[in-house]
């Protein structure tokens, strides 16, 4: 049912556009039987198109080198947060063993027996 609800509703809003146009005459509009569009235009439209690529060029190098700038210093930034970050995390994950500076260790001090059962020899 709601195809046909479809179909029914789109043809009725379609009658209230205007036609398509034909593929000869959509070719006709657009350039002729496929030769370039430029080749059709007239001299006046080469030449206004050149003085928009002319204008559009100049604004681009003017604020290109604004653009590279700017993603430069970003590109520097995210660098020093990066490097910043890492030696954060480097500093502060690294827990191997007692530090030196712990002043609550002392170690125990081995009496002479002790010490000469465990000397070492051949």
């Amino acid at each position: 049912m709601a195809v046909v609800d479809f179909s029914l509703s789109r043809s009725q809003t379609l009658k209230s556009f205007p036609p398509e146009l034909s593929s000869a005459q959509a070719r006709s509009l657009f350039g002729g039987n496929g030769t370039n569009a430029v080749s059709n235009s007239s001299n006046s439209d080469v030449r206004t198109s050149a003085i928009t690529m002319t204008v559009v060029a100049d604004t681009v190098e003017r604020q290109g080198l604004i653009v590279v700038g700017l993603l430069c210093g970003n590109i520097v930034v995210g660098l020093v947060l990066f490097v910043m970050g890492l030696v954060l995390y480097t500093r502060r994950g690294r827990k191997i063993g007692t530090s030196r500076n712990d002043r609550s260790f002392t170690p125990a001090v081995a009496s002479e027996v002790e010490i000469s059962a465990v000397k070492y020899s051949d």
